[in-house]
């Protein structure tokens, strides 16, 4: 009995794995089983559905302007459930311009139609009980949204072409044409995200929050109203509206994830409410500050920092374009990514910081105790009183061909240049001890020069650095990490020193030598 359960249920696996893995096509549509029901009303049969092979979808015309996704489906003479559209099962399909989800789809996945630039209508059944935050993103031409009045989940109430989340209230999916329904409660994460024609909103009194990169990409968005009932506001809420030029923020804010603004360059006006107690603009700063602790959190394009801040928080100043900026002497704290991704011409430090400070010329923050460059400027320079580059001191900065690494630097921590460009040739010094993690990932170097061994070469310390061809491991050096060259693309050539003791399996992954390397290592 034990033998024949046993062979009754490997055929039963056997049986199932083999309808897991099946799939159909209707026109331009591929189906894919989840579910196999064994008994003949095949009520427990579900699919997936996604497009077949882009290029063939687009040469036949397949799609035409409406794309109709069916709740059900038959073929080989069983009915089908189709559940869910799977992740990114029709993004970038420009030519749709119209979407009808029929009744029995329950289930939208990540991305399913982001970046559908053509799509101006969607319609949704009432099934449909779970949308990813990604579906939609993008659609920028997306103007008439309608859910089914019998949808439990979410609803388009008063013709608000918006999807609503109708247990919290909560707005999830808008477009340009939205207009934002009194009862709604909050504004969710990337609801309005790549809305690229939305040129000015207002939010209704009774939202208390805006979540995360609500206004992400809103590139037309030149103004926004704020109601009085306003408490949150989400990390990133309008990075990347190079449009706005002024913000106020209500009276009863009282939490602000930080770094608003990144990529608003046309922001010159910040503005807190002085009664508002957890945050200030204080002396006209145009930026915003946590009034308790002094920290300054978000930044614009004309943003001074006044006397007082004790703190300049992470990625206060990302996406920032200044053409100075003063650091007060009140200032003894600088978070390591405060400047990461600015764009700042020249800076100044006051002569009685007792933290920092920044020699001539150099247009870099050093910290005294440590003798570590902590942030550069444009058009930095290392000089010779540096002990350490910190981490993200030089990242997404633009530097010159040569870098030269002065000699007396003994450590370039985790991430300090990466993102670099304009970067080709890089100089270590004799004085160098340890490369951190990621130091140079994804930079634009072209050759490295090393004048003493490092004990080992970091974790994909030299991740995608896409230009790198070749690399002269200097004898010393003891390993190798995973991933220190992964993806480099280029690399053709590697000198390994006798010195190693260990070079981790996928520390050249991607590489056209790695296959070449593992085959030497084997051998040894």
């Amino acid at each position: 009995m034990k033998k024949i359960a046993l062979l009754m249920l490997v055929g039963w696996m056997l049986y199932s794995q083999t309808y897991a893995a099946q799939t159909f096509e209707k026109g331009i549509l591929k189906f894919t089983v989840l579910e196999q029901s064994r008994e003949e009303s095949q009520a427990d049969s579900v699919v997936k559905v996604s497009s077949i092979d882009r290029l063939t979808a687009l040469s036949a015309s397949l799609f035409g302007k409406v794309l109709t996704i069916p709740g059900y489906v038959e073929h080989n003479g069983c009915k089908y459930q189709v559940r869910k559209v799977d992740n990114e099962a029709f993004s970038h399909c420009d030519y749709i311009k119209d979407i009808i989800i029929e009744e029995g789809v329950e289930e939208i996945g990540e991305a399913a139609f982001s970046h559908c630039f053509g799509l101006k209508s969607l319609s949704l059944p009432s099934t449909v009980n779970h949308i990813d935050l990604s579906s939609f993103t993008m659609c920028a031409n997306l103007e008439v949204i309608t859910v089914a009045k019998e949808n439990k989940f979410f609803d388009s109430r008063e013709n608000c072409n918006a999807i609503i989340n109708s247990k919290d209230n909560e707005l999830f999916l808008g477009c340009h044409t939205s207009i934002i329904p009194n009862d709604v409660t909050g504004i969710g994460e990337i609801a309005f995200s790549g809305c690229v024609y939305l040129t000015n909103i207002i939010i209704p009194e009774g939202v208390e929050k805006i979540g995360a990169c609500a206004f992400f990409d809103c590139v037309s968005l030149k103004r926004i109203d704020f109601p009085s009932t306003l408490t949150s506001l989400g990390q990133g809420t309008f990075s990347g509206c190079s449009a706005l030029k002024s913000i106020d923020i209500p009276e009863n804010v009282n939490k602000i994830e930080g770094h608003l603004f990144n990529g608003c360059l046309s922001l010159t006006t910040i503005n807190v409410d002085k009664k508002n107690k957890v945050y200030d603009s204080r002396q006209g700063c145009n930026a915003i500050i946590e009034t308790t602790n002094n920290r300054l959190i978000s930044a614009c394009s004309t943003t001074r920092v006044p006397k007082g801040v004790e703190e300049i928080g992470e990625l206060a100043f990302r996406g920032v374009v200044l053409t100075q900026i003063e650091i007060p002497e009140s200032v003894n704290r600088i978070h390591e990514r405060a400047f990461n991704g600015s764009e700042i011409l020249s800076a100044k430090i006051g002569k009685n910081n007792s933290v920092y400070y920044m020699p001539d010329g150099s247009n870099t923050l050093i910290e005294k105790a440590t003798k570590r460059l902590v942030v550069a400027f444009h058009n930095p320079t290392i000089t010779a009183d540096v002990e350490i580059i910190g981490k993200y001191a030089f990242s997404h900065c633009r530097l010159p061909r040569i870098m030269v690494i002065p000699e007396g630097v003994k450590e370039i921590e985790e991430d300090a240049f990466s993102y670099t460009t304009g970067i080709a040739n890089v100089f270590f010094p004799k004085s160098m001890e340890q490369i951190g993690r990621s130091a140079f990932a994804y930079s634009t170097i072209y050759t490295l020069d090393f004048k003493s061994p490092l004990k080992e070469v970091e974790s994909y310390t030299f991740k995608r650095c896409d230009n790198l061809q070749v690399v002269n491991i200097p004898e010393g050096t003891e390993a190798i990490r995973s991933g220190a060259f992964a993806g480099c693309q280029r690399l053709c050539s590697v000198t390994l020193p006798n010195s190693l003791k260990q070079v981790d399996k996928h520390a050249f992954v991607g590489t056209p030598c790695n296959d070449a390397i593992r085959r030497l290592l084997d051998k040894q």
